[in-house]
Protein backbone atom coordinates (compact mmCIF):
# COMPACT_ATOMS: atom_id res chain seq x y z
CA UNK A 1 0.00 0.00 0.00
CA UNK A 2 2.85 2.39 0.70
CA UNK A 3 4.37 1.79 -2.75
CA UNK A 4 1.19 3.03 -4.44
CA UNK A 5 1.03 6.40 -2.61
CA UNK A 6 4.02 7.98 -4.45
CA UNK A 7 2.61 6.83 -7.79
CA UNK A 8 -0.80 8.35 -6.96
CA UNK A 9 0.83 11.66 -5.96
CA UNK A 10 2.83 11.71 -9.18
CA UNK A 11 -0.34 10.98 -11.19
CA UNK A 12 -2.20 13.87 -9.54
CA UNK A 13 0.78 16.16 -10.14
CA UNK A 14 0.73 15.31 -13.85
CA UNK A 15 -3.03 15.93 -14.03
CA UNK A 16 -2.71 19.25 -12.16
CA UNK A 17 0.13 20.37 -14.46
CA UNK A 18 -1.92 19.45 -17.56
CA UNK A 19 -4.93 21.42 -16.28
CA UNK A 20 -2.76 24.48 -15.51
CA UNK A 21 -1.16 24.33 -18.96
CA UNK A 22 -4.58 24.04 -20.62
CA UNK A 23 -5.91 27.06 -18.71
CA UNK A 24 -2.77 29.06 -19.52
CA UNK A 25 -2.91 28.11 -23.21
CA UNK A 26 -6.60 29.02 -23.47
CA UNK A 27 -5.95 32.39 -21.81
CA UNK A 28 -3.07 33.23 -24.14
CA UNK A 29 -5.12 32.13 -27.16
CA UNK A 30 -8.05 34.29 -26.06
CA UNK A 31 -5.86 37.38 -25.58
CA UNK A 32 -4.13 36.90 -28.94
CA UNK A 33 -7.43 36.27 -30.69
CA UNK A 34 -9.06 39.41 -29.26
CA UNK A 35 -5.99 41.41 -30.25
CA UNK A 36 -6.19 40.13 -33.83
CA UNK A 37 -9.93 40.89 -33.99
CA UNK A 38 -9.37 44.41 -32.66
CA UNK A 39 -6.68 45.00 -35.30
CA UNK A 40 -9.04 43.76 -38.00
CA UNK A 41 -11.76 46.08 -36.70
CA UNK A 42 -14.26 43.41 -35.66
CA UNK A 43 -15.78 42.25 -32.39
CA UNK A 44 -15.81 38.61 -33.36
CA UNK A 45 -17.73 36.45 -35.79
CA UNK A 46 -20.19 38.64 -37.65
CA UNK A 47 -18.71 41.83 -36.10
CA UNK A 48 -17.21 43.04 -39.35
CA UNK A 49 -19.38 45.01 -41.66
CA UNK A 50 -21.19 43.59 -44.66
CA UNK A 51 -20.32 44.17 -48.31
CA UNK A 52 -19.59 47.73 -49.32
CA UNK A 53 -22.42 49.86 -50.63
CA UNK A 54 -23.15 53.54 -50.56
CA UNK A 55 -25.20 55.43 -48.07
CA UNK A 56 -24.66 59.17 -48.03
CA UNK A 57 -25.82 61.52 -45.31
CA UNK A 58 -24.87 64.25 -42.87
CA UNK A 59 -22.29 63.99 -40.14
CA UNK A 60 -21.83 63.29 -36.42
CA UNK A 61 -20.58 60.87 -33.77
CA UNK A 62 -19.39 60.75 -30.23
CA UNK A 63 -15.82 60.92 -29.03
CA UNK A 64 -13.75 57.94 -28.07
CA UNK A 65 -11.44 59.24 -25.40
CA UNK A 66 -8.74 61.79 -24.85
CA UNK A 67 -6.10 60.39 -27.24
CA UNK A 68 -7.49 62.40 -30.14
CA UNK A 69 -10.64 63.07 -32.11
CA UNK A 70 -13.58 60.77 -31.75
CA UNK A 71 -16.20 60.33 -34.42
CA UNK A 72 -17.69 63.74 -35.32
CA UNK A 73 -20.85 64.89 -33.55
CA UNK A 74 -22.43 65.60 -36.96
CA UNK A 75 -21.99 61.93 -37.86
CA UNK A 76 -23.74 60.87 -34.65
CA UNK A 77 -26.67 63.19 -35.37
CA UNK A 78 -26.97 62.06 -39.01
CA UNK A 79 -27.03 58.42 -37.97
CA UNK A 80 -29.59 59.12 -35.24
CA UNK A 81 -31.76 60.59 -38.02
CA UNK A 82 -31.47 57.23 -39.81
CA UNK A 83 -32.53 55.35 -36.70
CA UNK A 84 -29.01 54.29 -35.63
CA UNK A 85 -29.00 54.67 -31.86
CA UNK A 86 -26.18 54.78 -29.34
CA UNK A 87 -22.78 56.35 -29.53
CA UNK A 88 -20.15 55.56 -32.12
CA UNK A 89 -16.79 54.02 -31.32
CA UNK A 90 -13.72 55.29 -33.15
CA UNK A 91 -12.02 52.42 -34.97
CA UNK A 92 -9.58 54.47 -37.07
CA UNK A 93 -8.93 58.14 -37.74
CA UNK A 94 -6.53 59.30 -40.45
CA UNK A 95 -5.45 62.78 -41.45
CA UNK A 96 -3.82 63.58 -44.78
CA UNK A 97 -2.85 66.94 -46.26
CA UNK A 98 -6.20 67.06 -48.08
CA UNK A 99 -8.66 64.96 -46.04
CA UNK A 100 -9.68 63.43 -42.75
CA UNK A 101 -11.42 60.09 -42.45
CA UNK A 102 -13.10 58.41 -39.50
CA UNK A 103 -14.01 54.72 -39.46
CA UNK A 104 -16.62 54.40 -36.71
CA UNK A 105 -18.52 51.43 -35.30
CA UNK A 106 -22.16 51.81 -34.27
CA UNK A 107 -23.69 49.88 -31.38
CA UNK A 108 -24.94 47.15 -33.72
CA UNK A 109 -21.39 46.50 -34.97
CA UNK A 110 -21.84 48.19 -38.35
CA UNK A 111 -18.86 50.19 -39.63
CA UNK A 112 -19.31 53.70 -41.06
CA UNK A 113 -17.00 55.90 -43.15
CA UNK A 114 -17.03 59.65 -42.51
CA UNK A 115 -14.87 61.54 -45.01
CA UNK A 116 -14.02 65.23 -44.80
CA UNK A 117 -12.28 67.11 -47.64
CA UNK A 118 -10.20 69.99 -46.19
CA UNK A 119 -10.50 73.46 -47.70
CA UNK A 120 -6.88 74.25 -46.81
CA UNK A 121 -4.01 73.49 -44.43
CA UNK A 122 -5.10 73.15 -40.81
CA UNK A 123 -8.83 73.22 -41.63
CA UNK A 124 -9.55 70.08 -39.61
CA UNK A 125 -12.83 69.27 -37.91
CA UNK A 126 -14.21 71.01 -35.82
CA UNK A 127 -12.50 74.16 -37.13
CA UNK A 128 -14.02 73.41 -40.54
CA UNK A 129 -17.54 72.04 -40.24
CA UNK A 130 -18.40 68.85 -42.13
CA UNK A 131 -21.18 69.52 -44.65
CA UNK A 132 -22.56 66.41 -46.34
CA UNK A 133 -22.40 66.67 -50.13
CA UNK A 134 -20.06 69.68 -50.02
CA UNK A 135 -16.96 68.62 -48.10
CA UNK A 136 -18.31 65.54 -46.30
CA UNK A 137 -19.30 62.01 -47.20
CA UNK A 138 -20.95 59.49 -44.86
CA UNK A 139 -21.05 55.89 -46.09
CA UNK A 140 -22.45 52.70 -44.59
CA UNK A 141 -21.34 49.12 -45.00
CA UNK A 142 -17.62 49.61 -44.65
CA UNK A 143 -15.62 46.41 -45.12
CA UNK A 144 -12.72 45.61 -42.83
CA UNK A 145 -10.10 43.96 -45.03
CA UNK A 146 -6.59 42.65 -44.38
CA UNK A 147 -3.80 44.48 -42.59
CA UNK A 148 -5.94 47.13 -40.88
CA UNK A 149 -7.46 48.46 -44.11
CA UNK A 150 -11.07 49.46 -44.64
CA UNK A 151 -13.01 49.93 -47.86
CA UNK A 152 -16.14 52.02 -48.42
CA UNK A 153 -17.94 52.57 -51.72
CA UNK A 154 -20.12 55.38 -53.02
CA UNK A 155 -22.30 54.56 -56.01
CA UNK A 156 -24.18 57.09 -58.12
CA UNK A 157 -25.21 57.54 -61.78
CA UNK A 158 -21.56 58.07 -62.78
CA UNK A 159 -20.43 54.75 -61.27
CA UNK A 160 -18.77 53.65 -58.03
CA UNK A 161 -15.96 55.42 -56.19
CA UNK A 162 -14.05 53.33 -53.63
CA UNK A 163 -12.28 54.69 -50.56
CA UNK A 164 -9.56 52.45 -49.11
CA UNK A 165 -8.27 53.66 -45.74
CA UNK A 166 -5.28 52.48 -43.72
CA UNK A 167 -2.78 53.99 -41.31
CA UNK A 168 -0.45 54.54 -44.28
CA UNK A 169 -2.71 56.07 -46.93
CA UNK A 170 -6.13 56.99 -48.24
CA UNK A 171 -6.68 55.73 -51.78
CA UNK A 172 -9.67 57.06 -53.70
CA UNK A 173 -10.41 54.93 -56.78
CA UNK A 174 -12.79 56.72 -59.13
CA UNK A 175 -15.27 54.93 -61.39
CA UNK A 176 -13.06 55.60 -64.45
CA UNK A 177 -10.14 53.78 -62.77
CA UNK A 178 -8.13 56.86 -61.78
CA UNK A 179 -6.58 56.72 -58.30
CA UNK A 180 -5.87 59.55 -55.91
CA UNK A 181 -3.39 58.51 -53.21
CA UNK A 182 -3.05 60.62 -50.08
CA UNK A 183 -0.31 59.80 -47.55
CA UNK A 184 -1.39 59.76 -43.90
CA UNK A 185 0.29 62.35 -41.67
CA UNK A 186 -1.49 61.26 -38.46
CA UNK A 187 -3.61 58.30 -37.38
CA UNK A 188 -5.47 57.33 -34.21
CA UNK A 189 -5.74 55.35 -32.07
CA UNK A 190 -2.02 54.58 -31.87
CA UNK A 191 -1.06 51.22 -33.39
Amino acid sequence: MTSRAPARRAGWAVIAAAVLLAVFGASVGHVLGRSALAEAGTDGPGGASPAASSDSSGSGSSGSGSSGPGCPDETQRALAGRGVSGSLQLVLYVETDASEVWICRSGNGRLWYQGHRLSGPGQLYPRQKIIEGTNGLLLANVNAITQGRYVAANSDNAGTTRYTVSRAELVITFSDGREEKQGVVRSLPPP
